[in-house]
C-alpha cells in the first residue's frame, strides 16, 4: 500500500545511473517534454519575469542551474532573456557524469551557457551567481541533506533562487503514472511515479526553508501539480 502522507525514500534509477546509454536519453528526452507543457519551466520563467524588474540593461546576470539535465531549461532561459534583451551567462551543473556529457552536447555552440560536471554539495564557484535556479531537483537529495543543500544554494546566490518541484498528491501520482505508462521507458516509469512519493507538500517546503533560515523563500503552488520555493534577497 501506497503511502503518501511522507515522502519516501526509494532511490530513483536514474540517480543510481543504473541504465544505459540509451535508456537514459529517452528518459531524459521524456522529462524534456514534460518540463516545456507541465509548467517545470514556467515556474522558472515567470519568477525570472518578477525578478527582472530589478535588472539593469547592460548588466550581465549569471545564473546557476543545479541539476541542469539536458539543459533545455537553459536553452529556453536564455531565448527567454534574449527576447527582453537582457544578458545573461548560464551554467548547468549536472552530477550525473553520462547526463552533462550529453547537456554539453545539446549546448555545444552556445557561448552563453556552460555544463559542469560536479556535485553541488562539494560545489565552490570560481565567480560569484546572481540566481541559483533548480528544476526537479530537490526531491533527489535525501530528507536528512535538504536544510543543507538549500544552505549550499543560498551561499551561492547573490540575489535569490528557485526551486520548481513536484507536489506529493494522489492526482499527481495517478497523473504522472499515466504519463510514464505512455513513454514506455523503464526508467520513466519506475522513476516518474517515485518522484511524487519523494516530492512534498507545500508545508514541508516552508518548513525547509524556515530550517534552513531562509526567509525570504516562499512556497506556492503551482500548476500541473508543481509547487516552487523562490525569492529575492534584495
Amino acid at each position: 500500500m501506497i503511502d503518501l502522507s511522507r515522502a519516501a525514500v526509494e532511490r530513483e534509477i536514474m540517480d543510481t545511473e543504473a541504465c544505459s546509454q540509451t535508456e537514459l536519453n529517452e528518459a531524459l528526452g521524456f522529462l524534456k517534454i514534460t518540463n516545456r507543457f507541465f509548467g517545470g519551466r514556467r515556474v522558472i520563467l515567470r519568477n525570472l519575469q518578477v525578478f527582472s524588474k530589478n535588472w539593469g540593461r547592460d548588466e550581465e546576470i549569471r545564473i546557476l542551474d543545479v541539476g541542469c539535465g539536458l539543459g533545455d531549461l537553459d536553452i529556453a532561459i536564455l531565448n527567454w532573456a534574449e527576447r527582453r534583451n537582457f544578458k545573461v551567462r548560464i551554467t548547468g551543473l549536472e552530477m550525473i557524469s553520462q547526463i552533462a556529457e550529453t547537456a554539453k552536447d545539446q549546448t555545444r555552440g552556445i557561448p552563453q551557457i556552460e555544463i559542469l560536471q560536479a556535485d553541488i554539495l562539494n560545489f565552490t564557484p570560481v565567480q560569484p551567481f546572481d540566481y541559483v535556479i533548480a528544476s526537479l531537483f530537490l526531491h533527489h537529495i535525501p530528507p536528512s541533506q535538504q536544510v543543507a543543500a538549500l544552505k549550499k544554494l543560498d551561499q551561492i546566490a547573490v540575489r535569490g533562487m528557485i526551486l520548481s518541484d513536484l507536489e506529493r498528491t494522489w492526482a499527481g501520482l495517478l497523473a504522472v503514472k499515466a504519463l510514464a505508462y505512455l513513454a514506455g521507458n523503464r526508467i520513466v516509469r519506475h522513476d516518474g511515479p517515485l518522484s511524487v512519493r519523494r516530492a512534498f507538500r507545500p508545508e514541508e517546503l516552508r518548513a525547509l526553508a524556515r530550517a534552513a533560515g531562509l526567509n525570504y523563500l516562499k512556497a506556492e503552488k503551482e500548476c500541473f501539480f508543481r509547487l516552487s520555493l523562490a525569492g529575492e534577497k534584495i
